[in-house]
């Protein structure tokens, strides 16, 4: 090195002393040592400011929420976004907004920080909730000099829309149970057959979702099954009045609807015509250590959407096959078929993905 030479250090403590080490070497390699001594200047005392905005979206309120964020005198931003009742949780246990926030949450890029001070602010987008329940985003923002505020919002998810009542009386004569007969690919991608475990085709699991459903012209299938190890390996159901014996759902009750299970849903529209959707705001059940989802999966090409599927009646009423969705662009053209996935935070882990139509025949008693 030779002349004048800069370096710069940010995020420093302010009145604090730091040390400095500076150690220099000739071309014979003879060293000399040297140490300074600085103390960093009082703090302005300025504090970082952060307005915070989530509101429903404007298409998809019911399971879409969008977060404003503008700020001034902000170097570093932090934000936690997830269910209240969760939030609450966290905050029971005795952490802080900002521990939170810096703990469990994400940290805005240095391009979004730049946004966020800019008029505009930055946007971010939560999709996938569930419909009519509290989320709260928590807020940390720092300063330069490493001055801290925080901050807290929470807003209410839309009713999800409701289409157009279907009139049918396959509402009524697909209620009871089948047999449910499938192959599928399980988590260790081994082969497995499930051959004869009954499934219950209901109008809902009380009054209120049995409200709910058939305004959504809906039924639900209940304990689908979708573990085997060469032999069936069913997993317990829990309906929304087992999961209210617990504090969590039963102070949030909208979460024991997304959560009970195993369940997906049959959809009826005005032809007659029979569809089973599938969104990954709907959680298969979500009572357990892990939280399943039920969506489509193109298993040879290793893609997934949330595809719906065709369902065949036959003639006498008493068989239902699920069929393969054959996308289109909008889904890679793959062929996609029900799957069940593991959600983990480095991304989904599939757990079931059915490799035949899957077949129902009613139990006739």
């Amino acid at each position: 090195l030779s002349g004048n030479n800069t370096d710069t250090w940010s995020g420093l403590t302010p009145s604090t002393e730091y040390c400095i080490g500076v150690l220099a070497v000739d071309n014979n390699d003879a060293e000399k040592l040297e140490i300074y001594n600085f103390t960093t200047l009082e703090s302005s005392g300025l504090l970082p400011s952060v307005d915070v905005v989530l509101n429903p979206h404007s298409t998809k309120g019911h399971n879409t929420l969008t977060l404003n964020l503008k700020g001034e005198n902000v170097a570093n931003l932090y934000y936690a976004f997830t269910a209240d009742a969760d939030i609450k949780e966290e905050l029971n246990k005795g952490f802080t907004v900002a521990e939170v926030a810096k703990n469990r949450g994400a940290q805005l890029s240095s391009e979004q920080i730049a946004m966020l001070t800019s008029g505009a602010g930055v946007n971010i987008e939560f999709d996938n909730l569930w419909r009519s329940t509290d989320y709260t985003c928590l807020v940390c923002a720092i300063s330069a000099e490493q001055i801290e505020t925080s901050a807290s919002i929470t807003t209410t998810t839309e009713p999800e829309p409701v289409p157009t009542r279907v009139e049918s009386e396959l509402f009524e004569t697909l209620v009871g149970e089948w047999e449910i007969s499938y192959e599928f690919m399980d988590y260790n991608f081994q082969p497995q057959v499930i051959e004869g475990a009954v499934v219950r085709i209901a109008a809902g699991v009380d009054e209120d979702s049995t409200q709910e459903y058939r305004s959504l012209n809906r039924l639900v299938i209940l304990d689908y099954p979708f573990q085997a190890d060469w032999e069936l390996n069913p997993i317990p159901s829990f309906l929304p009045e087992d999961l209210c014996a617990y504090t969590y759902w039963k102070e949030n009750k909208s979460l024991a609807y997304r959560d009970y299970g195993p369940k997906f849903f049959l959809e009826i529209d005005a032809n007659g015509n029979i569809t089973i959707p599938t969104a990954q705001n709907y959680n298969f059940y979500g009572w357990g250590d892990n939280v399943m989802q039920f969506y489509g999966c193109d298993y040879d090409n290793l893609m997934t959407a949330p595809a719906t599927f065709p369902v065949t009646l036959s003639e006498d009423g008493n068989t239902l096959t699920i069929k393969a969705h054959v996308a289109g662009p909008e889904f890679d053209n793959g062929v996609y078929r029900p799957a069940v996935f593991m959600k983990q935070g480095d991304g989904d882990k599939m757990w079931n993905a059915a490799i035949t139509d899957i077949v129902l025949t009613r139990v006739i008693k």
